[in-house]
């Protein structure tokens, strides 16, 4: 397929799914931010091994809420991927700070391989009482035998400050591989599906 093809093509989705998906930096005329948490060493896990976020600081906090727990901890190397957070179940809190300008609304997007189930996931914004969270997309797809991807996009108005994104993985032995979140600042109707094609394009996940 021809790469003038395959633009069309993302084109047509966007409108038959009139789904709206995230940014990425070239193409973001708001405010854009990037954190990807890959957990490729023992490395406190808090802060993402790499990020663009001028708002603040984006953490992680991995727990398990089993006393005592089965496994709760890292693992150097499963499954044909190198540095995996493991719990059962494994509970993940993500804080992603944000521009504060509620006269706005956010798209947040997460990307994630992980194993097992997901039990839940849900997003908070801060403060609670002043925005409306939408979720606008989910898919689990499976990546191999092991391994499965999870991309779920939220639209929050009025933008808030910051938003808290909370999952849990169960089943035996609860994994997570990588995390990636974009969030981006969403122009008027009439420019968001340039903005959709070129998430579709390139929002992709680590794969090892």
């Amino acid at each position: 397929m021809s790469r003038e093809s395959f633009f069309l093509s993302c084109i047509i989705t966007v409108f038959i799914t009139s789904v709206a998906s995230a940014c990425y930096k070239p193409q973001c005329t708001g405010a854009y931010t990037l954190q990807t948490w890959n957990f490729d060493t023992l490395t406190n896990p808090t802060l993402p091994e790499s990020y663009d976020n001028i708002y603040g600081t984006p953490t992680a906090e991995l727990s398990t809420p089993q006393t005592p727990p089965d496994y709760f901890g890292w693992m150097d190397v499963v499954d044909g991927r190198q540095g995996v957070w493991t719990g059962d179940p494994l509970a993940i809190t993500l804080t992603i700070p944000n521009q504060p300008i509620p006269n706005a609304y956010k798209e947040i997007w997460l990307e994630m391989d992980f194993q097992a189930v997901l039990e839940w996931i849900n997003i908070t914004p801060s403060p609670v009482e002043a925005s409306v969270v939408e979720e606008i997309f989910r898919d689990i797809s499976t990546v191999d035998c092991q391994w499965s991807k999870l991309t779920i996009g939220w639209r929050i108005y009025p933008n808030p400050l910051e938003e808290t994104i909370c999952l849990s993985i169960t089943g035996t032995g609860g994994m997570v591989d990588y995390i990636t979140v974009e969030t981006c600042c969403i122009p008027e109707p009439a420019t968001i599906t340039l903005f959709s094609l070129g998430a579709l394009v390139l929002l992709k996940g680590k794969r090892k």
